[in-house]
């Protein structure tokens, strides 16, 4: 099953001296092969290889071209290009006109009429390489008069289905006491005005929204777990305005609420929610009327209700596929009786069936010319309360629970049948194999630790993902995204990455976060990963990062260690510099450090990061020549550019995040702070998280000055000789574990002495003397 063609018609005449000679219509085509779908010669597309499209009749035809002066055929004519013609007929002999076509990787399947004006057509066929399958009847088709008033008979219309190879070209050919003829099926020209595209269809979800955003509305979406690669968490749609609470069956990222939606009221309140909603769920409900009266319950008068499920699709998720409803059954479900106000409701996604080869004979050839709809869709409004009862169906809630937690957990992949088209065509029925589980998303260490930084389950702010997010939406992060272009440009700028960058929410385009985004206290958290190395002012950042953060909301940054990357060689950034760039208030890189950047550039065995602790056969990567050029340039280039404009060691940072907040410039101190252990892929970085309640470091400047030395000096010691400063931590750590375990047996050694000595020296040891020793006897 899929969704159709567009609708639409081809019709190609010759002329000779203003007399019709040749009619042509129909989306008919010379099938190709093209990675397994079904393209016409002209370039239109079949969606997938089971699907058809729907063509006119004649007297449609000529609606859409009405005549001017004596042939309305003639006028047609001049839309089209003449069709392939061969045989020993005359041409303009022989005219036809296909109303509908289908085909599928089986057969070919045509409907239409044809004539040989005066001449009877005495036998027809369609024919695709050495397949051929004759027409055997006639039908009455008087529409045709629309174009040829002077038949003598209207017994013309033809309906024929070949089985046969697909991708292959089409021919109709036709036999006449004159001679035969044989034209190709050939498709409708781009232009054409059936070819315009399918209307958009409203179904709702806008006005939901909208809605439920104006009001600051509580929202309950019912189904809210993400099950494949086509759904998502709709929680980002309505946050920061609205309460979203999400309800499954199955607990998941963004279920907040694990229930039987039948029993929906033994979680909210009455009258307690604003909106509810629901996508590709109630064909899982055993009862979904229930789910109906749950919501009247559980929603306020007034409360809006969002639902949408399918009309005619696939089984799916077996054993809990239950119905399929139209647009008609959604009225009934949430009619006036049940309280509820229908404020939009429809059915959108045209499909079409295709039966089984086996079965296509009569009518069964009819199916793929009529649209089914995938889907269909309601909107309502609360207006009264049900009274209690109201709806009732011998539904035991237990049984319903069981039965409703037997809907997969893994995903949405449809139901497989084990058995072949042959054993289903013939009425077997088999039990459906279990789908192959989704594959779990395997998250990388580093993602581990950062996670374990800061509550990711809040509302959150990434900074300058691009290819590779910490935090994707595509995982049910409920996070917006800053980058410095959108998702496009990133998509084309990273070709080789392009399927991981998600949609961005706002744009840098030279202006701060904070002017970008706008919103004071909007953020749980901000991540940041390899981007305050670029920014030009980095005390100003950290306050928009403070700005746009709520009171307790974490700033979490991953911070390049500039002794494993390409900044290796230069100095480190000091306390001054930063307020330097801040009093400037500068908005793109100084002429030095472009210099720097391109005079220092360093590599290490080819590579611009390494996990080696040494600077064993770093060289430096460009001419001072190139980096002159760089400083010359710059001065003259208004624009920013980017660059490296501050360079770290984890201590360093530590301790320039510590004196800005001691003079005063932020408010936010170290809260949790973590490096990588030598060896480990990720040495070339650190990571930091900040907030406005962290304590104050207690480490003293002094100490921290002369760490951030020796991790300079520590460079240039020897791998067998490094011990670095995370592996004595470790060591310490274990040390201090140790102790802890020896005074906790310590304390409890001394409390079992003084249990045993107040034992010893009770009047009850002394009484019972007499048992114990004649239990030592006699045992």
């Amino acid at each position: 099953m899929g969704s159709g063609g567009r609708s639409s018609d081809l019709c190609a005449e010759n002329t000779n001296n203003g007399n019709p000679k040749y009619i042509l219509a129909g989306n008919g085509g010379i099938l190709q092969n093209t990675r397994g779908v079904l393209t016409f010669r002209s370039g239109q597309l079949w969606n997938k290889a089971n699907f058809g499209s729907l063509f006119t009749t004649a007297e449609r035809l000529g609606r859409l071209f009405p005549p001017r002066g004596d042939s309305s055929a003639t006028n047609a004519s001049a839309l089209f290009a003449e069709a392939p013609h061969r045989g020993t007929l005359a041409r303009g002999k022989f005219v036809h006109l296909i109303d509908y076509m289908w085909c599928d990787r089986h057969g070919v399947f045509l409907k239409g009429w044809a004539h040989a004006h005066e001449q009877p057509i005495t036998a027809m066929s369609l024919c695709s390489g050495d397949f051929q399958a004759q027409v055997t009847e006639f039908e009455d088709r008087p529409d045709v008069l629309n174009f040829y008033p002077h038949l003598p008979s209207t017994k013309c219309g033809f309906a024929v289905y070949l089985a046969c190879s697909p991708f292959r070209p089409v021919r109709l050919v036709a036999e006449t006491p004159a001679g035969w003829t044989e034209v190709d099926i050939t498709a409708l020209p781009a232009e054409h005005p059936l070819n315009a595209p399918l209307p958009t269809v409203d179904n709702g979800m806008a006005d939901f929204i909208n809605e439920m955003q104006r009001v600051n509305g509580t929202v309950v979406e019912i189904g809210a777990r993400v099950v494949g690669p086509a759904s998502s968490l709709q929680a980002p749609l309505f946050k920061p305005e609205c309460k979203f609470i999400g309800v499954d069956i199955h607990a998941a990222p963004g279920v907040d609420v694990v229930a039987d939606a039948h029993f929906l009221g033994d979680h909210f309140e009455p009258g307690s929610i604003d909106g509810i909603m629901s996508f590709a769920v109630m064909e899982h409900l055993a009862c979904p009327w229930l789910l109906a009266a749950e919501i009247n319950k559980v929603l306020k008068v007034g409360g809006l209700t969002l639902h949408s499920l399918p009309q005619a699709f696939p089984i799916h998720e077996t054993p809990n596929d239950f119905w399929r409803a139209s647009d008609e059954a959604l009225k009934v479900l949430f009619s006036p009786e049940m309280g509820f106000e229908i404020l939009k409701v429809g059915m959108c996604t045209p499909l079409r069936m295709y039966v089984h080869p086996d079965f296509r004979e009569g009518a069964m050839h009819q199916f793929p010319l009529f649209d089914g709809m995938a889907s269909s869709f309601v909107l309502a409004r609360k207006t009264f309360d049900l009274p209690g009862g109201a709806v009732a169906w011998p539904l035991q809630k237990s049984q319903s629970i069981k039965h409703s937690q037997a809907y997969p957990a893994h995903g949405s992949e449809a139901a497989a049948n084990p058995k072949s088209d042959a054993a289903a065509s013939n009425g077997v029925v088999s039990e459906p194999s279990k789908p192959a589980p989704r594959p779990e998303w395997v998250m990388p260490e580093r993602t581990k630790l950062l996670l374990s930084m800061f509550d990711a389950s809040g509302f959150g702010l990434e900074v300058g993902p691009s290819y590779n997010p910490l935090l994707p939406k595509s995982r049910g992060f409920n996070v917006e995204t800053i980058d410095h272009a959108d998702a496009a440009t990133l998509r084309e700028k990273y070709k080789d990455n392009a399927s991981q960058i998600e949609e961005v929410d706002y744009v840098s385009d030279g202006r701060s976060i904070l002017e970008t985004i706008g919103k004071k206290k909007r953020y749980d958290f901000i991540y940041a990963s390899h981007v305050i190395e670029h920014v030009t002012d980095i005390v100003r950042f950290i306050q928009d990062c403070e700005t746009l953060l709520k009171p307790d909301g974490r700033l979490v940054l991953a911070v390049p260690d500039k002794r494993f990357c390409f900044d290796a060689l230069r100095p480190l950034s000091t306390v001054g510099q930063a307020l330097q760039s801040y009093f400037e208030e500068r908005k793109r890189h100084s002429p030095a450090v472009l210099f720097d950047q391109a005079f220092y550039a360093c590599c290490k065995a080819q590579q611009t990061v390494w996990i080696e602790p040494t600077l064993d056969d770093v060289a430096l990567m460009l001419s001072e020549e190139t980096a002159k050029d760089h400083f010359d340039k710059s001065q003259k280039n208004p624009n920013y550019q980017d660059a490296h404009g501050w360079q770290f060691t984890p201590t360093s940072f530590r301790y320039l995040v510590k004196k800005l907040r001691s003079l005063g410039y932020i408010k936010s101190g170290e809260m949790e702070f973590h490096t990588n252990p030598a060896g480990k892929p990720n040495l070339h970085e650190f990571y930091i998280t900040l907030s406005k309640s962290a304590p104050v470091l207690t480490t003293s400047d002094v100490d921290l000055i002369k760490q951030a030395e020796q991790e300079l000096r520590g460079l240039f010691v020897s791998p067998q000789e490094m011990v670095t400063r995370s592996q004595v931590e470790a060591l310490e750590r274990d040390a201090q574990a140790a102790r802890q375990q020896i005074e906790n047996a310590n304390r409890q050694i001394q409390l079992l002495t003084v249990r045993n000595d107040a034992l010893l020296h009770s009047t009850s040891w002394k009484v019972t003397a007499p048992l114990r020793y004649i239990r030592s006897v006699f045992l």
